[in-house]
């Protein structure tokens, strides 16, 4: 008797979590990616919205608050601010060196690691927002796959720097 009870004091406390959980949950974590020497690291997420956001970490310690991207072009024809589905994720690296014809250094070296994030908004469009993540600091652009490109007219891109 006192087992049953125990087993079913158990299952309502296990189920009353889950629950809880799953309605707090406000963002959907994607991925993280790391620059070459592991000391930068960069999570991306989606928010209760499913727009897309990124946190920037120095050492374990948070550098960059979250943070928006998105984009939406001329006249609302599409956008890609909110309501976005991930479609894949691809990791790639970068190690070139070249030589600047002037400038503080002439030879250059080149090294990230690269994380492409594509989505896809409602009206089925991708984007594509690639990062690269470099040993001394961040860089992404914008993909978008359409011919019918205009303008853009919103960018929401922000970094939130930590006040800590």
């Amino acid at each position: 008797m006192i087992k049953e009870m125990n087993m079913r004091f158990f299952t309502i406390l296990l189920a009353v979590i889950i629950i809880i959980s799953a309605c707090t949950r406000k963002e959907n974590t994607l991925t993280s990616a790391f620059s070459p020497d592991r000391k930068l690291e960069v999570l991306f997420s989606l928010d209760s919205e499913n727009s897309p956001n990124y946190e920037v970490f120095f050492k374990g310690k948070l550098l960059i608050q979250k943070s928006k991207l998105g984009i939406a072009l001329k006249n609302n024809q599409q956008h890609f601010l909110k309501g976005l589905n991930i479609e894949s994720l691809r990791y790639d690296s970068i190690n070139e060196n070249y030589t600047m014809l002037s400038g503080k250094r002439k030879n250059i070296v080149n090294k990230a690691n690269i994380i492409t994030l594509s989505f896809a908004n409602s009206k089925n469009k991708n984007l594509d927002i690639i990062f690269r993540i470099y040993n001394d600091g961040i860089a992404w652009n914008y993909n978008l796959f359409n011919e019918d490109i205009d303008t853009i007219d919103i960018e929401v891109s922000t970094f939130c720097l930590d006040q800590k």
